[in-house]
Parts: structure tokens; C-alpha cells; sequence
């Protein structure tokens, strides 16, 4: 399974987009400049990146500064510090999410480049700010070690969210950690499957919870009771031998499962 939880039960595809890293040019941005539209790999001053970020054609209205984290993370030989960098313009419909984005930096000779950068799907809508997603980030310890978790909240979704966790190399490539798939369990009996689940972090891992449906079964009621789960952190940082870089290697293991007739 890849990168995280969508808005399906447990779906074997995590996130919409590719979320490893591929750097090119580094260019600079001076600190005095208006714009504050980003661009992975650019570096930025922080005034700059505590500035609202501009209209554009999809994100129509300006996103403010709603929250700043600056903390360390787990790596190898040496923790890094993030920068990430909460923006918010409040959609005109009432069916519509946040318009957000999160920008993700790290420290370079007193500015910060820019390593990851999450956007909502947003746009005019009948002539109303609308978006289909916003996001809810914090930097949460697991077994010892630090990482950045952000949570894609989707419209329309029952309110299923998307998980993510975000850990880094030794040469600022971000990436998530993987959940095992749960989708062909040994509790589950063919044909049954899973829909509508749940995810959320307990202190020390994740704990996960769906519907368990015969194919014909509505959304609303899953005719053979419900299925847990429990992840738990695994793995560490790998050093190439090569290069000597520190790389991420970690997964979400399920440590236990069951299935229940309740929630």
C-alpha cells in the first residue's frame, strides 16, 4: 500500500499526488519581492513565507497565515528542523471546504528551501470560492522518533480523511511512510470488503476501523459486522554506503486485527 488513507475504506492508493520528492534548479527568492507564490526548491526568506500567498486562477481569493511550525524531526546522523507553514482563504459556499495550502521548508544559510508544498483542489464554483479538501497539520512523537502529520480532510466524503506522515533523509527529500495493506486480510471471507474506514492517531500508533460489505451491500450497512485494526511503527534510517545519505525506511505495520458486530 502506498502513502495514505483515502476517502474508500482502505484503499491500495494513499494520496492523489506523488509524494517523494524530485528536486532540479534551487532558484532564490529575495526577501523584499511581493510575490509569495512558491515553487519546490525555491528558497525563500521566512518574512516571505509568513506573508498570505497571492490569488492565482485556481486559489481566486488570497490564503492567510493561519499557523507556523518550526520543530525537529527524526533523522540520520542528525534531527532536521521543518519549517511548515499553514495557509487558509474560507470558501463563499456553504458546501465548500478551506481553500488551504501547506509549505513545507527547511533551514538554508538563514532562508529556508522549499520541500513540499500541498494545495487544495479549489476554484469559483457558480460564482462562490469552492474547495474540495482542506488540511490539519502537527508534528507527533511514535515510538521516540518525530515526524509531521497532516491530515486531508475531503468534502463530501462522510467525513473520511486522508493520513499522512511525512519523515525526511539526510539530504531533505521528504516522502511518507507507507501503511501496510489491510485490504486482503486473513479475518476477511470471500467476497468481503472493506468501505468507509476510519483512521486516526492514538499516542503511539494508528488505529483503523471499516465496514465489512458483501459487494452488494449499500454504503450504509455493511452486513458483516466491522474490522480493526492496529499499525504500529517499524523500521529506521538506512545509510547508503555509497553516498553515505541517511534514507528513510520505515512502515506501518498492523500489530493487531480483529472484526467486531459494533464500531
Amino acid at each position: 500500500m502506498m502513502d495514505s488513507i483515502r476517502r474508500q475504506a482502505f484503499c491500495p492508493a494513499f494520496t492523489r499526488a506523488a509524494l517523494l520528492l524530485a528536486f532540479s534548479v534551487v532558484t532564490s527568492l529575495d526577501a523584499g519581492s511581493q510575490n509569495t507564490s512558491f515553487d519546490e526548491g525555491q528558497v525563500v526568506s521566512r518574512d516571505v513565507m509568513m506573508r498570505a500567498l497571492p490569488a492565482e486562477e485556481d486559489h481566486p481569493f488570497p490564503r492567510a497565515v493561519i499557523n507556523a511550525r518550526e520543530e525537529q524531526i527524526s533523522c540520520q546522523p542528525n534531527n532536521k528542523t521543518l519549517l511548515s507553514v499553514h495557509y487558509r482563504a474560507t470558501p463563499t459556499t456553504k458546501s465548500g471546504m478551506n481553500d488551504d495550502a501547506i509549505v513545507i521548508a527547511a533551514p538554508e544559510n538563514n532562508k529556508y528551501q522549499v520541500l513540499k508544498i500541498l494545495d487544495s483542489d479549489a476554484g469559483i464554483v457558480n460564482g462562490e470560492l469552492y474547495s474540495e479538501n482542506d488540511f490539519e497539520q502537527d508534528f507527533i512523537s511514535i515510538n521516540g522518533l518525530r515526524f509531521l502529520y497532516v491530515r486531508n480532510r475531503i468534502s463530501g466524503s462522510g467525513g473520511i480523511t486522508e493520513h499522512a506522515v511525512y519523515t525526511i533523509s539526510s539530504d531533505n527529500i521528504v516522502s511518507t511512510i507507507p501503511f501496510a495493506d489491510v485490504s486482503k486480510s486473513n479475518v476477511l471471507n470471500a467476497p468481503e470488503e472493506l468501505r468507509n474506514g476510519q483512521l486516526e492517531f492514538d499516542g503511539s500508533g494508528f488505529r483503523y476501523s471499516a465496514g465489512i460489505y458483501k459487494p452488494k451491500d449499500p454504503e450504509c450497512c455493511p452486513s458483516d459486522g466491522f474490522y480493526h485494526a492496529e499499525f504500529r511503527l517499524r523500521g529506521n534510517f538506512k545509510e547508503n554506503p555509497v553516498n553515505h545519505n541517511f534514507t528513510p525506511d520505515f512502515q506501518f505495520v498492523v500489530a493487531r486485527e480483529w472484526r467486531s458486530a459494533d464500531r
